[in-house]
């Protein structure tokens, strides 16, 4: 379709590009030889811009909370083994340590205090008590 070649190669920002082939594909209906076209277009590896362009927005949102969850999915997975070695190493944990660990919310640094557990010799030194 010679509306998104133009749309794709021209300097536009990612955002226009975006709202302009979400334009086109909400009200225009390719068929025949605008579809084969459309087709041939998204197959060629250098047509990169335009597959990612025709994410509709609801496909966009998806992705964007999929890639999402799988980050609050890690952080969730990290923070149950540290708790756990945690409790391994030092014995029960108090509320208070727990709250600590639970509000830490990047992975890196509950990974950095899960390093520290192997060689830490008390919650103390870790700062965590």
């Amino acid at each position: 379709m010679a509306c998104l070649r133009r749309i794709a190669t021209a300097r536009l920002g990612g955002l226009h590009s975006f709202l302009l082939v979400n334009c086109v594909e909400s009200y225009l209906q390719c068929e025949g030889r605008d579809a084969e076209e459309l087709a041939a277009l998204q197959a060629r590896d250098s047509a990169k811009e335009v597959r990612v362009m025709r994410l509709s927005w609801a496909d966009q949102l998806r992705k964007e909370g999929q890639e999402q969850g799988v980050e609050k999915g890690l952080e969730l997975g990290v923070r149950q083994t540290l708790l756990r070695q945690l409790g391994a190493r030092f014995g029960p944990l108090s509320e208070d340590v727990k709250q600590r660990v639970e509000s830490i919310h990047s992975v890196e640094r509950l990974n950095q205090i899960a390093d520290q557990v192997l060689v830490a010799r008390s919650l103390e030194e870790m700062g965590l008590q």
